[in-house]
């Protein structure tokens, strides 16, 4: 902690390297006087029994400047405070660095105020003070030899003069990752398995096929899957295929998933191999530090091992990925074959081994990620690499990719002026930090080449300011597309390219160019201007810029949710209306009658990605598409279908993998609907298992956000058990996937159409209710906006299971809330206490479903929405319904009295209606109860609708 202090006041401040022992014990001064919330006191307390004295650290900060006299001078010198000196007998003593670079100690010493340091001869004095004091104490620095120069001729070529002198304007650059379809060989140098004669053999492509008259051969297409072009593709076994794009592609895409990721099973090391030039031997594995202490150098250089996997085929792979992946099997392996001593293995596995079971219940140790791999071909890791494989395949597609990376990266830069050595002497960019930089490679589901530039944000110190950055919630994005079918907006998206480039750097930090930059820039200092990839600060910066420009183009930021912005507008008709502008970090969707004029707002200011801008197909992982309901209305539509499809794969190759497969019949997510978890009292799952079994409820929560409601209670029951699964558990797992496979796809429909209510409802008498609750009427904001468009009904429905869980005798409360016909949010989950009676289990539900009512009025108030009446609440249990809507009824369990109040305040100010309805009625049932299927199926139809699929739709409403 206290080093950690240290660099960041020396950073800050621009301290010389050697007063950081001066440093270390003011940062352990301060320590030592600071209060310790667990024991009440100082740690000087603590220790010593007074309190401490902190008058001398108020006058001064560490390297502060200040006036000091030294005895026998009546003249006062400029210097640096460099803390209290204990040691001298003499009270108020304090460290002095001279302008000779000498530190002496002084009783008398003073601060300079803010107007001295203003004073033109003051700040003189202390530019000379910083000179000659860093000349005094800097130490010869070692020269570090330059790595050989690689092939940069297709890197920023056209530019030739300084950086003071190039465009660093974003205007009019192509998008990075456009192309000549005709001629771009995207497919070259992908890896790919064919099914032949009943047996996969694998190859890789080679290279386009032309006429005779030298023209290329088929049809080419930016989608993969319509390109009719021919290519040759060289097998392993030495023969050669013609094969069209189409055919290959399909081919990549059936062995990844959604991201073009595709994991091996590791069935055994087989064998390994030691480079003696490069792996560390035990005369040179020793380095000594600074305080003088001998340490293991940290490197696994020079050793590979073969490994075989479970499809049969075998690879060569460096420790240091085998270390990551298998790091169990590795050691059996070292152990068996005598290697745990060498240099290479000696370092970090009595680390692994003392705390082996805390690090494997964090690892899924059975398979590994191909990350040299994607969709079949090579990624590079560093920008030699890049250029090695674009020699070996014959083509500059990596280099490309680099170019147009490097073209749009480079206006985030300005030139320092200054050289490192500058500021190894504190002399330029004092205060700054130094980071690294460097290149991210990746293939794009369309075989494109893709180079990202980001910056080494973790090497920088925390930033003293905020560097939060808030979403758009997905609560929001709901209400967003029901308020377009409602009101008969469209809606169009789009993706802000390079988006954190637009805003500045709020951070003071500098890099040293790189070969990417090209060689004319090549070992240049430059200033980070702009908010680069990578950076703490970078989303909070871009944030509050793209902000600014919303906020130019006459919206408000809602206090609602402060990632949608509305705006005042009539239709052509003349209805008023608010159009919207929802942000998710670079992606926006616009909400109006007509969005050409907001998006043509946001392409003066920005790059738009060209194949982003329309009605959004997908968002925040969920399909999107419009949907006719059972009667007629086109409205808005959002499933999990593609998502779910892509868990379905990575599930089936884990059970594959493990010789098992999907259930034939599932007809509910639950194998019985009798089954308990709690009640499981099968083997608990090894380490790996526990990892899977975790990996697993992570992918079926997210499914449920993004509509899978038919899963939501299986889902809440079974994350109860992350910490410790049983093999039961996991089987239940299972089979919910099982269950997604064999049923239609499901969506939520945002039917604007408001329902037909048949319960009826306690009529509502303010006079009853004055001598009760005071006063009677909703809390609205102040500064709301005015209420535009069309209204909403709001509805909710809750329940709760009485003692469902049979070990603690919990209870299980589950909501939900519907705008007009469209679910818009959800909650099941387990209660925090145990109830004796089912009213006190409803009534704790019901009063959880009142605030979350109440939290979404205030939400759809700040959105300018009008709310057409009090909202419905339905609830299965009389004693309830009667307690909350009788203004005279008594409460005779007083633990329920704040459930109690909170319910029948809300109904008494008008806002809140309760009503009884039969438990077979009740939509919230689903999220409370393990139903049979036939009841579970009859509730569904009510709250989803089959998903058809995307269709092409200008909007909805």
């Amino acid at each position: 902690l206290l080093k950690k202090r240290m660099h960041a006041t020396m950073r800050a401040k621009g301290v010389h390297e050697r007063l950081w022992n001066y440093c270390l014990h003011y940062e352990a001064d301060i320590h030592n006087r600071l209060w310790n919330p667990k024991t009440g006191r100082t740690g000087w307390e603590s220790v010593f029994g007074n309190t401490p004295d902190i008058s001398e650290y108020l006058d001064f900060e560490f390297y502060s400047w200040v006036w000091f006299w030294e005895p026998g001078i009546k003249n006062a010198s400029l210097g640096r405070w460099l803390g209290i000196n204990h040691y001298c007998k003499e009270a108020m003593s304090s460290f002095v660095l001279k302008s000779n670079g000498q530190i002496v100690t002084c009783t008398t010493v003073q601060a300079l105020t803010k107007d001295d340091l203003a004073i033109p001869a003051y700040v003189k004095l202390m530019e000379q003070h910083v000179r000659s004091s860093h000349k005094a104490l800097s130490i010869k620095d070692a020269v570090v030899k330059q790595p050989a120069e690689v092939d940069v001729s297709r890197l920023l070529d056209v530019l030739d003069d300084d950086l003071a002198e190039f465009d660093l304007s974003c205007v009019d650059i192509d998008e990075a990752d456009t192309h000549d379809v005709d001629t771009y060989n995207r497919l070259v140098g992908a890896q790919i398995e064919i099914h032949r004669a009943g047996e996969t053999i694998k190859g890789r492509v080679k290279d386009r096929v032309r006429t005779e008259s030298g023209n290329l051969l088929g049809r080419a297409d930016p989608n993969p899957l319509l390109d009719t072009s021919r290519y040759v593709v060289e097998y392993y076994d030495g023969s050669t295929d013609v094969l069209s794009a189409n055919v290959i592609a399909e081919a990549i895409y059936s062995q990844v998933d959604d991201e073009g990721r595709d994991f091996l099973l590791l069935d055994d090391i087989v064998d390994h191999e030691r480079d003696d030039d490069e792996a560390l031997t035990a005369s040179n594995c020793w380095e000594v530090k600074k305080n003088g202490d001998k340490v293991l150098k940290r490197t696994t250089k020079g050793w590979k091992f073969r490994v075989r996997w479970k499809d049969g085929s075998h690879n060569w792979l460096p420790l240091k990925d085998l270390k990551e992946s298998f790091p169990l099997q590795l050691i059996e392996y070292a152990t068996g074959h005598q290697l745990l001593k060498e240099p290479a293995f000696a370092w970090w596995v009595p680390q692994f081994q003392s705390t082996k079971q805390r690090i494997i219940s964090k690892l899924g140790t059975t398979k590994y990620w191909r990350i040299q791999e994607k969709l079949g071909i090579k990624v590079p890791k560093t920008i030699e690499q890049a250029y090695a494989l674009d020699r070996e395949n014959g083509n500059t597609l990596w280099q490309d990719a680099i170019a147009k990376e490097m073209r749009h990266v480079l206006p985030a830069f300005q030139d320092a002026q200054c050289t490192l050595e500058e500021i190894k002497a504190r002399l330029k960019l004092v205060g700054y930090q130094k980071i690294r930089c460097h290149l991210v490679f990746d293939v794009k589901m369309d075989f494109t080449r893709k180079a990202r530039f980001v910056a080494g944000g973790h090497m920088t110190d925390p930033p003293e300011f905020s560097t939060y950055s808030s979403v758009v919630s997905r609560e929001t994005v709901r209400i967003a597309f029901l308020l377009a079918a409602l009101n008969g907006l469209a809606i169009c998206a789009a993706d802000i390219g390079n988006a954190y480039l637009n805003a500045d750097c709020k951070e003071k930090i500098y890099t040293v160019a790189g070969k990417e930059f090209g060689p004319q820039l090549e070992g240049k200092v430059l200033i980070v201007a702009k908010a680069l990839y990578g950076l703490k600060s970078s989303g909070a910066a871009w944030r509050s810029h793209l902000s600014k420009s919303i906020a130019e183009m006459g919206f408000t930021s809602s206090r609602g949710d402060p990632d949608l912005y509305f705006r005042a507008a009539n239709k052509p008709d003349g209805t008023p209306i608010y159009e919207y502008i929802l942000v998710y970090v670079d992606d926006i969707l616009a909400i109006s009658h007509d969005t050409a004029p907001i998006m043509d707002d946001f392409a003066k200011l920005y790059r738009l990605k060209p194949g982003s801008i329309g009605p959004p197909e997908r968002y925040l992982g969920a399909d999107i598409n419009v949907q006719s309901t059972d009667a007629g209305v086109e409205c808005w539509a959002m499933s999990s279908d593609s998502y779910v499809r892509n868990a379905l794969r990575i599930v089936e190759g884990y059970l594959k993998a493990d010789g098992q497969a999907f259930k034939h019949k599932a007809s509910c997510p639950f194998s019985s609907s009798n089954y308990k978890p709690e009640l499981d009292d099968s083997p608990l799952l090894e380490p790996d298992m526990i990892s899977r079994y975790q990996q697993l409820i992570g992918i079926l929560r997210w499914a449920c956000e993004l509509g899978r409601l038919d899963i939501l209670l299986e889902t809440s029951l079974l994350s109860s058990y992350n910490a410790a699964p049983r093999q039961g558990h996991l089987d239940q797992a299972y089979n919910i996937f099982s269950y997604l496979k064999q049923h239609q796809p499901q969506c939520i429909v945002f039917d604007p159409t408001k329902p037909e209510v048949s319960t009826e409802f306690v009529e509502y008498d303010s006079s009853a209710w004055e001598d009760h609750y005071k006063p009677l009427e909703e809390p609205l904001p102040d500064d709301m906006p005015s209420p535009r468009g069309k209204s909403v009904k709001m509805l909710c429905f809750v329940d709760a299971s009485h003692a469902s869980n049979r070990v603690t005798m919990r209870s299980h409360s589950g909501i939900l809330i519907k705008l007009n016909g469209a679910p818009i949010s959800w909650y099941s989950k387990r209660q925090n206490t145990v109830e004796s009676s089912t009213f006190g289990s409803e009534f704790i539900a019901l009063r959880i479903a009142a605030e979350m009512c109440q939290a979404l009025r205030y939400k759809l108030r700040m959105f300018g929405v009008p709310i057409d009446g009090p909202t419905l609440v339905f609830c299965d249990n009389q004693s309830v319904t009667n307690n909350v809507t009788i203004p005279q009824s008594q409460l005779n369990k007083k633990h329920h009295a704040i459930c109690y109040h909170k319910v029948r305040e809300s109904v008494a100010s008008g806002w809140l209606r309760v009503g009884w309805i039969e438990s077979k009625e009740n939509l919230a049932d689903l999220f409370t109860k393990v139903l049979p299927a036939y009841t579970r199926n009859l509730l569904i139809s009510r709250v989803l609708d089959k998903w058809w699929g995307y269709k092409k739709a200008d909007k909805a409403g």
